[in-house]
């Protein structure tokens, strides 16, 4: 069992090695002239930190660093929220139709998210939200997945608890805040995260929404950068890239330890 432990260990130490592979090449790419880049060299002979301020130079990607915490926090927090509720609700309250609603969500989960855009682009133009922050943040402020997920979570406080505390007297609003909440941090932060991720790195509808510099994000701004590559050099590209994956890999960094137990839908602890 031990050398099959150790193998186990060294085939995964191994395979990450080769992942990493390409994200060291961009790391020290970022940091090489030019001509050494792209003569294949992989160590360079003299660091080139002006690499990472030529971005900010060639466009106004503080602005867009900003837009991009800025619209993928406000969407993660929403989403959130509106998780909490909706999933208490259908799986702690007796409202009328909850089950119906509990279907409709997962009925949600099969459509793409490509067959909304229009309708979206169509609803948002005819409140005047083209290119602008709503634009960004509102069309994603619910998500069905977030609701079963916390559904699924919330599955694991006992039943019995919920029920001593409405005996008690207590509101829905402290049995969320006081036991429901506390108990299901490590779904929420998980819930936080894979929305975070993928907001964050999103290209398509923000692409679709903004046409001015003014709310252009993250990924817009590198797919721009890539574009004039007749003017920026590959080097100042990976600089852009690695500033741009260092939030992604800091949050993933911190919240690795709360990912595991909120893939397995942690409930009461201690």
């Amino acid at each position: 069992m031990k050398k099959k432990t150790t193998s186990t260990y060294v085939l995964l130490t191994v395979a990450a090695v080769i992942m990493m592979i390409p994200i060291i090449w961009m790391i020290l790419g970022s940091l090489e002239p030019i001509g050494e880049l792209l003569s294949g060299r992989l160590i360079p002979n003299r660091f080139e930190l002006h690499n990472y301020a030529a971005p900010f130079a060639a466009q106004p990607f503080g602005l867009y660093f900003f837009n991009s915490f800025f619209t993928t926090g406000s969407i993660v927090l929403c989403q959130v929220v509106t998780s909490a509720f909706a999933a208490y609700g259908i799986l702690f309250t007796k409202a009328r139709g909850r089950n119906v609603s509990f279907v409709l969500v997962m009925i949600s989960l099969m459509i793409p998210i490509q067959a909304i855009f229009i309708p979206d682009y169509v609803i948002l133009g005819a409140v005047h939200w083209i290119n602008s922050y709503q634009a960004l943040i509102i069309p994603f402020i619910g998500t069905g997945f977030g609701i079963f997920f916390l559904r699924q979570a919330f599955m694991g406080i006992p039943t019995a608890l919920v029920e001593a505390m409405k005996v008690d007297g207590a509101s829905h609003w402290t049995i969320l805040t006081r036991l429901v909440l506390p108990n299901s941090k490590a779904s929420l932060i998980t819930l936080a995260i894979l929305n975070g991720v993928f907001h964050y790195g999103y290209l398509f509808w923000p692409l679709l929404v903004t046409d001015t510099e003014q709310y252009r994000v993250i990924p817009i701004g590198l797919s721009y950068l890539a574009a004039a590559e007749h003017q920026i050099t590959w080097n100042v590209i990976m600089a852009a890239s690695v500033m741009s994956v260092a939030p992604v890999v800091a949050v993933f960094l911190w919240g690795q330890r709360y990912l595991l137990k909120g893939g397995v839908f942690s409930g009461i602890k201690g």
